[in-house]
């Protein structure tokens, strides 16, 4: 699963290096994580497997996307690192979705929180500096 893991950050991270726009990459990643979720439903229904612990998994993550939507950097990142704790609580042993991907998604989903969080200190840093 480290492998997977460590694939996951690697496709994260060109990704994240795209997005300059505060406002615009936000939304995105807020959007990008509802869909996150959304793709473990896509794997439950292709299973056969419980539907409803899937939809209870987007129903945790929209607070945080909607949060993130609203402008709040922390909200993005505590909604990908709490992503993590899902992919391994819920999906480590590859019952709905294949457990490579589990592995993938613990390292992207980190990375995203991780970046997030760091951006949040830059601003916070930038925003905060003396002027001089």
């Amino acid at each position: 699963m480290l492998l997977q893991a460590l694939i996951g950050v690697a496709i994260a991270v060109p990704l994240l290096a795209l997005s300059r726009d505060h406002d615009r990459s936000r939304r995105l990643w807020s959007f990008a994580l509802v869909v996150a979720t959304l793709i473990y439903v896509g794997f439950a229904i292709a299973a056969g497997e419980s539907l409803p612990r899937e939809l209870l998994g987007v129903g945790i993550y929209l607070p945080f996307a909607a949060a993130g939507w609203r402008g709040s950097n922390l909200a993005v990142a505590a909604g990908w690192a709490a992503h993590v704790g899902w992919d391994v609580a819920v999906h480590a042993g590859g019952t709905v979705a294949p457990a490579w991907y589990a592995g993938l998604c613990i390292g992207f989903d980190l990375a995203v929180a991780v970046w997030f969080v760091w951006r949040e200190r830059g601003l916070r840093t930038a925003f905060n500096a003396p002027v001089t």
